[in-house]
């Protein structure tokens, strides 16, 4: 599991110390990080492994969201449950692009969860995030 916390969530730490300082000194900025839907969203155990690294991710850049708010730089986390380029409608490249764009612009939901998988999918949903 260190292999995935060094890579999804002490990178994604690095990388966001090198660009906040700068993001806070002007007054604006986003940082949007992501991962698959098994970082809260959904239930995934066969990568627990990973989904931890990716639970600490999206809970740290919560956070972040909080502690940096009403200093103009915006925090996301997006969760992805998707085969990118897999067919689906909902899947394809430029509505992923979409959301990343709309996270950065409207600046209004600390997170988004975009779920587009097969009915058949054999993973289930977090109950936080059941509809039915």
């Amino acid at each position: 599991m260190l292999p995935q916390l060094e890579t999804n969530f002490f990178g994604a730490i690095a990388a966001v110390r090198q660009v906040l300082p700068g993001m806070i000194d002007r007054g604006t900025g986003t940082i949007i990080g992501t991962s698959g839907a098994g970082s809260g969203p959904m239930v995934v155990p066969q990568v627990a492994n990973a989904n931890v690294a990716n639970a600490a991710l999206r809970n740290w850049l919560l956070a972040l969201n909080e502690s940096v708010a009403g200093r103009g730089v915006h925090v996301a986390h997006i969760a992805l449950g998707a085969y990118i380029g897999g067919g689906r409608p909902d899947s394809e490249p430029d509505v992923i692009a979409d959301l990343y764009w709309k996270a950065h612009v409207e600046r209004d939901a600390p997170e988004v969860f975009h779920y587009d998988l097969p009915e058949e999918f054999e993973f289930q949903l977090a109950d936080k995030f059941r509809t039915d």
